[in-house]
């Protein structure tokens, strides 16, 4: 699974309507902005349940089966104990946790929740991370599970990304200042009842390593022996930690083309970069940028695993949205992000 763990503040809405909405079908919705700082932040979101025969479909513990909760029975704590955390959603709060298991319940909670919290509070939101594409376009959705205050944690956006790549994935043309790797993740689509691999450009930034550096070196090697499996070794799978970008981001130049002095500072001084490039921004955009492995899972420092599948087998699960416009416009998976991009950096 795909997953996101957000830390940041969130605005007070001015009333309920500003963060829960009606679809047109009346379904209600969720979706406000959770800020790291002035200069990123994200949008996370909820989409209400539809119930089935009068009642709330949930997976309970041990169990791979689909049960149907009596919409009355929804706050009945005995019931709540034996169903899957799958299908809850939660809120914690003065160390004490309060689980849902129907949203628009959730929806309604976390509105009131935030609405009495000062202004300011540190808040960590977590839950799934899907793509989603409609329109020639892919969106990133962050569904939400659950949400805490978290005043001792530094602001970050981050996630979890299970990744699916082969020999023809890295693309190093930029390489003194990034690597873009085509990748893919897997995820469960509804309408097709199986699971599908959808298309995700992701970055690992190596303008903020110093090259005369020969630890920094070493991380780069590691890093990109890592996004370029054999040809032999087919797709793999990999986890990697990530952070979201959104906004306009400071510009990191490499160390080595800043003032001697202020390399040693860096250096020596344990001084931040960040604080020489305060007043230096970058354009609006927004990206997926690996930061490390979850895992080495052998001593020669690999942290994929082939999946042992041709080629053809693996294309032949490519969603097929995307694949019928792939096939359709004959662009690559690096031309349609670049066209997205040009189009609207915000999606």
């Amino acid at each position: 699974m795909n997953t996101f763990r957000f830390i940041g503040v969130i605005s007070k809405p001015l009333d309920k309507g500003n963060i829960i909405k009606k679809t047109n079908n009346n379904k209600k919705y969720l979706r406000f902005l959770i800020k790291q700082n002035e200069n990123n932040s994200a949008y996370v979101q909820m989409y209400g349940d539809t119930l089935i025969k009068g009642g709330i479909p949930v997976y309970l513990e041990n169990s791979n089966k689909r049960e149907i909760i009596k919409y009355e029975d929804r706050f009945n704590e005995k019931i709540l104990d034996n169903v899957s955390n799958m299908s809850k959603y939660t809120i914690y709060h003065n160390e004490k946790k309060k689980d849902f298991i129907w949203k628009d319940d959730f929806m309604d909670c976390i509105y009131e929740f935030i609405t009495k919290m000062p202004a300011n509070t540190i808040y960590e939101i977590w839950g799934e991370y899907l793509l989603s594409y409609y329109n020639n376009k892919t969106y990133n959705n962050f569904n939400i599970k659950g949400i805490r205050v978290e005043s001792k944690a530094r602001p970050e956006l981050t996630l979890s990304l299970e990744l699916f790549y082969n020999h023809k994935s890295l693309d190093e043309r930029d390489k003194k200042n990034k690597f873009l790797l085509n990748a893919y993740i897997e995820q469960y689509v509804y309408a097709d009842k199986k699971r599908e691999y959808f298309p995700l450009q992701v970055q690992f930034i190596t303008n903020r390593f110093n090259f005369k550096n020969q630890a920094d070196i070493e991380i780069i090697k590691h890093r990109k022996s890592n996004l370029n499996p054999s040809e032999k070794e087919g797709y793999v799978k990999s986890i990697w930690e990530a952070q979201y970008v959104r906004g306009a981001q400071l510009i990191l130049p490499p160390l080595e083309t800043l003032p001697k002095d202020i390399q040693f500072e860096i250096e020596n001084a344990g001084r931040d970069i960040k604080e020489y490039m305060s007043n230096v921004i970058g354009e609006a955009s927004e990206f997926i940028c690996l930061t490390r492995p979850a895992n080495t899972l052998n001593k020669d420092g690999k942290v994929y695993f082939p999946i042992n599948c041709t080629d053809n087998e693996f294309e032949s699960k490519i969603n097929t949205v995307f694949k019928e416009n792939l096939d359709i416009n004959k662009k690559t998976i690096d031309n349609i992000a670049k066209q997205d991009a040009i189009k609207n950096p915000f999606n």
